[in-house]
């Protein structure tokens, strides 16, 4: 499982050097941009960039997977969250490591003027209310009526049966914490409300350069599904679909979630920078005892990886 934006930090590819590999240096070379000193030292609002966190994560993460790879772990299924799709294709197969990389850093960095990313809109993650308590709060926020005026907000990705992310204006945030007791509301440092259509320019403006990309793309070489559908898929011109509209798209990880586990997944290995994913599976499948996680952050838990599942 492949993660997206957020939890990131400065330096968090340190500890791969323990292991003879520099996913900095190697996404540096590709770029021809000095991205391993912002990596290791920041400053951290270079490093918060978002053309700069994509490539860093997307390096990192790949980093990880050919490291396990190496070693005998190899995946029966890949699934990226979000923007981590791209990296869950390059894991199948389906694009050239260089070649989505640059697609990434390019478009994103392309972005990065846009208004819509000075900080007054972003994504939250909202534990409580189940999805149709939380659309509907969402489509009251944007039309309360009586003459009084609406705010964007938009229920973007289900997670789990009850905790979800919404993307919009970050006011919104806290009218929405107002309609609900008992609820959470984490704001993080995601400044870009995707899968929602508050970022159909952005969308506009990724598709000549993603059709660009999926000239040379190639059929999985392993069982892939998509964060949209939450379906198995393996035909070139479907994923070409789902990520011509990744970015407006709702996600749909609980789809995917209840697809592994049909499927007979019972091991779940986070390839990246934290255990979100992993903890949304878990809040989906509460009843499920007999599932491994295995995280990827940290050498003590590589060493877990390593350890337990080396073939």
């Amino acid at each position: 499982m492949f993660p997206a934006i957020g939890g990131h930090r400065v330096g968090m590819c340190d500890f791969l050097g323990e292991y003879g590999i520099d996913p900095l240096e190697k996404v540096s070379q590709n770029l021809g941009i000095d991205l391993r000193s912002i990596g290791k030292r920041g400053p951290k609002e270079q490093f918060d960039l978002i053309h700069n966190t994509k490539a860093i994560i997307y390096a990192h993460s790949l980093a990880l997977e050919n490291l396990l790879k190496i070693n005998g772990i190899l995946p029966d299924v890949v699934v990226g969250y979000s923007l981590g799709e791209y990296a869950a294709l390059c894991a199948a197969g389906v694009f050239e490591y260089g070649d989505a990389l640059k697609f990434l850093y390019q478009v994103m960095e392309m972005n990065k003027d846009l208004d819509i990313l000075g900080g007054l809109y972003g994504m939250a993650l909202v534990r409580g209310p189940d999805k149709n308590e939380l659309e509907k709060a969402c489509r009251q926020i944007r039309n309360p009526g009586h003459g009084k005026k609406g705010r964007h907000l938009y229920l973007s990705c289900i997670n789990a049966p009850n905790s979800h992310m919404v993307s919009g204006e970050k006011q919104a945030f806290e009218t929405l914490q107002k309609m609900f007791k008992r609820t959470r509301i984490l704001d993080g440092d995601i400044n870009i409300p995707s899968h929602s259509p508050l970022v159909t320019h952005m969308e506009q403006i990724c598709t000549p350069y993603l059709e660009e990309l999926l000239i040379t793309a190639k059929k999985p070489a392993s069982r892939f599904i998509s964060s949209v559908t939450g379906k198995y898929t393996r035909d070139k011109e479907e994923i070409a679909q789902n990520l011509k509209c990744l970015l407006t798209s709702r996600l749909n990880w609980i789809d995917a979630v209840h697809t592994m586990i049909r499927s007979g997944i019972n091991t779940f290995i986070e390839v990246g920078h934290k255990s979100g994913l992993s903890n949304q599976v878990q809040l989906c499948v509460q009843d499920s005892t007999d599932l491994n996680f295995f995280y990827t952050d940290n050498k003590k838990n590589l060493d877990r990886v390593l350890s337990s599942l080396c073939r």
